[in-house]
């Protein structure tokens, strides 16, 4: 159906799932979300790291999904560079105000940010072979520092 739950404790950085079952007292809420996959399967969910209202969703399809837990609708973003279907050769990680998701088929990997008054979109791609080979990958940045967006393209 598309349908699914979300545990999580609001703004806290903490797994909520983990924290209700050690700490019982820790608030614990779920909110029914419903996303239209369009016969796509979920591949992988994560938070923004700074932006803790917008969830991102990797479909098999090659879309990445934000939704905004505040209210403000879902944003769906098409990997335009990629074609093969399926989760395996997908990767998503996060950081603050963006999403990184690489395509280890095409050797792509993509940046998705918000910044500047605009919505979430496509910032830039980094091509290259040795992406094909891509087991994981960790979006690492300075906690509470100035996010400088002239990237070289």
């Amino acid at each position: 159906t598309g349908a699914w739950a979300l545990a999580a404790e609001e703004h806290s950085h903490v797994d909520a799932v983990s924290s209700a079952i050690a700490e019982p007292e820790v608030a614990v809420h779920a909110e029914a979300l419903t996303l239209d996959l369009n016969g796509a399967a979920i591949c992988t969910a994560a938070f923004a790291t700074e932006d803790e209202d917008t969830l991102g969703v990797l479909t098999s399809n090659n879309q990445l999904h934000l939704i905004d837990l505040a209210g403000t609708g879902t944003i769906t973003i098409t990997l335009d560079e990629s074609n093969t279907t399926g989760c395996d050769h997908l990767r998503l990680t996060t950081g603050p105000e963006a999403f990184m998701v690489a395509d280890r088929d095409a050797g792509l990997v993509y940046l998705v940010d918000s910044h500047d008054g605009r919505p979430y979109h496509i910032h830039s791609r980094l091509r290259d072979d040795s992406i094909r080979t891509l087991e994981n990958m960790v979006f690492m940045h300075a906690v509470d520092a100035s996010h400088d967006h002239d990237h070289v393209h």
